[in-house]
């Protein structure tokens, strides 16, 4: 073999050219591992892509039922008490882009102190609020809560 050394006192090999002796392609073991480098690291991008479009449609879906809720307890707000109150079924069905979204409400008299006796009646309710929707096949939800004079405003 021959060796020398470069300007700085680097020591390289130098190529010798020859039958046998010239290495300008991969060996096909080379080539092997550099395919499973590849595809374990595509692997691992595609994973985190499937990833982030779960989270990115489970955001969607919470933002659509956030934004019913916060409608649905708006229209209470330019309510009466009694026309709240007197809501019969206190549910509906609501479907957005293909995905249906069930509100449930309850409107209850308000106890301030918490000793179970309501200590506002007619004019103060609560209103309770629940968005549940299914979506791949596991339930989700959000709730929300609000008082109001249901006078409108």
């Amino acid at each position: 073999m021959d060796w020398w050394f470069m300007g700085q006192g680097v020591l390289t090999l130098r190529h010798l050219t020859g039958p046998g002796l010239d290495r300008r392609g991969f060996s096909l073991v080379e080539v092997l591992i550099s395919m499973a480098i590849t595809l374990t690291v595509t692997m691992a991008i595609l994973g985190m892509f499937n990833h982030a479009y779960r989270l990115y449609a489970r955001s969607q879906n919470l933002t659509v039922a956030t934004n019913l809720a916060t409608s649905k307890l708006a229209d209470f707000r330019a309510m009466t008490v009694d026309v709240i109150k007197a809501q019969n079924p206190k549910s509906e069905a609501r479907v957005v882009n293909g995905l249906q979204y069930t509100l449930n409400w309850s409107a209850d008299d308000v106890d301030i102190d918490g000793d179970s006796v309501v200590d506002m009646v007619g004019d103060l309710v609560k209103i309770s609020l629940d968005v549940s929707w299914t979506h791949a096949d596991r339930a989700h939800s959000v709730s929300m809560a609000t008082m109001t004079t249901g006078k409108p405003q």
